[in-house]
């Protein structure tokens, strides 16, 4: 009967062995670890840094928001975003709602990453359908949107692909 629990006990001890075993040890080494990113994650690869706000089901691709923004008119604010470097540009309005829905996570990101906080009113690059000389915005405090004319000054963040 002793002979039995023992074994009984050494076949679980090897199973719970095996089990706590991390999943990088478990696979080829010969294949690379690809980081997993998820929002609220602080990118910083190539030169390129940010704050992850969406990211693709397997982790592998999403879109970043610049550390720090501007305040200044539309017109500026495009070519303030392209003067970041290569793939930075000004968002769209489906990118300043997945930003606003998320913004609390990103604060915080921010804020430990040395950046500045989401506030006030984000130009987007789209324009108002019925006058294209109003671009569309999106307040951070509300997440509301609105339009306003290209030569007022609001804020604006850069966002980039990864």
């Amino acid at each position: 009967m002793k002979k039995i629990l023992f074994m009984i006990c050494a076949l679980f001890m090897a199973g719970v062995s095996q089990a706590q075993t991390s999943p990088s040890s478990q696979t080829s080494s010969t294949q690379p670890q690809q980081k997993v990113w998820k929002v609220g994650d602080v990118y910083n690869v190539n030169g390129k840094k940010g704050v992850v706000f969406t990211v693709s089901p397997d982790g592998q691709h999403g879109v970043i928001i610049s550390l720090k923004g501007t305040h200044t008119d539309w017109n500026s604010a495009k070519y303030w975003c392209s003067s970041l470097g290569s793939g930075w540009r000004m968002p769209n309005m489906h990118e300043l709602q997945l930003i606003y829905a998320v913004k609390h996570t990103l604060n915080e990101a921010l804020y430990w990453a040395k950046g500045s906080g989401l506030y006030g009113t984000l130009w987007s690059s789209n324009l108002f359908e019925r006058d294209t000389n109003q671009p569309l915005l999106t307040d951070m405090s509300s997440g509301s949107t609105t339009y306003y004319e290209k030569n007022i000054k609001f804020y604006v963040r850069a966002v980039s692909s990864f």
